[in-house]
């Protein structure tokens, strides 16, 4: 499980009855420095076709194997004067990936 400062309970509220944790597989890899954590968002989609989605009034059925990985931006460091948004790097406007601390527990 992976939390935050911004997300120290490690989870994500989806504000449609649904939750999902941050827990993944932990794997070490040679040449990612001691005491960094590298994410792939590559399989971290919550979305996409993972759960059901009524569209005019007909239910798709969603694939369940999309729901599976973790999605690292809720971890992000958020912004102290904008409470609710990411962290951006002032100089490119991109979300501040490398300035974000996490804790890696056991789940």
């Amino acid at each position: 499980r992976l939390t935050s400062p911004s997300n120290p309970g490690g989870a994500l509220d989806l504000g449609n009855g649904n939750r999902r944790d941050m827990v993944g597989r932990l794997g070490v890899r040679e040449g990612i420095r001691p005491g960094v954590v590298g994410v792939s968002w590559h399989y971290g989609h919550w979305a996409y076709g993972g759960q059901d989605v009524e569209i005019d009034g007909e239910t798709i059925k969603g694939d369940s194997r999309r729901l599976g990985g973790l999605c690292p931006n809720p971890l992000f460091r958020t912004d102290t004067r904008k409470s609710d948004v990411g962290l951006t790097d002032p100089v490119g406007g991109s979300a501040a990936f490398f300035d974000s601390r996490v804790n890696v527990e056991r789940a």
